[in-house]
C-alpha cells in the first residue's frame, strides 16, 4: 500500500490532497483571524498603539504583520 505522500498513478489524487491541505489552511487563518479580532474589540486608541516591548511593538503593529502574512 503506498504512503499518502508517494507518488499516485493518477494525478487527481495529489490534486485532492492539495485542494485539502489548502482548505484546512484558510480554516485555520480564519480562525485565527476571528480571535485576533475578538481580542482586540473594544480596546481603547490608546491600548492599541501603546508599546508593549522594549522594541516598541504594539498590537496595531501585531494586526499589520498578520494581515501582510496572510494576503502572501
Amino acid at each position: 500500500m503506498p504512503g499518502l505522500f508517494a507518488p499516485a498513478r493518477h494525478g487527481s489524487l495529489l490534486r485532492m490532497i492539495d485542494d485539502d491541505a489548502k482548505e484546512f489552511l484558510h480554516g485555520e487563518l480564519r480562525d485565527l483571524r476571528a480571535a485576533v479580532v475578538w481580542k482586540l474589540d473594544g480596546l481603547s486608541e490608546y491600548d492599541v498603539r501603546r508599546p508593549l516591548t522594549t522594541t516598541g511593538t504594539n498590537l496595531l503593529g501585531l494586526v499589520k504583520h498578520l494581515a501582510l502574512c496572510e494576503s502572501r
